[in-house]
């Protein structure tokens, strides 16, 4: 990452509180992963799925999963393409 996008960062973490600032900096240093308290979170994010985007999009497959999320093959109907 270029040197300026470290300013970037440093001051969005400043900018939250002080409480989320620990919890990304401990993310950051190598401390509990933010998987471990997913379950502390509820509903798992997969399931938050836009509503203004259904109409418009239709999942064709599941290209790839992680612990950022799930990669998805879609059809765009307004375009006609994949």
């Amino acid at each position: 990452m270029p040197p300026a996008r470290f300013d970037v960062v440093d001051r969005w973490i400043g900018s939250l509180p002080e409480d989320e600032q620990a919890t990304v900096l401990a993310g950051i240093d190598g401390g509990p992963s933010f998987a471990s308290i997913a379950p502390e979170l509820g509903q798992p994010l997969s399931s938050f799925r836009s509503e203004a985007l259904a109409d418009r999009y239709r999942t064709l497959s599941v290209l790839g999963s992680g612990g950022m999320g799930i990669v998805e093959l879609a059809e765009d109907r307004v375009l006609g393409r994949q």
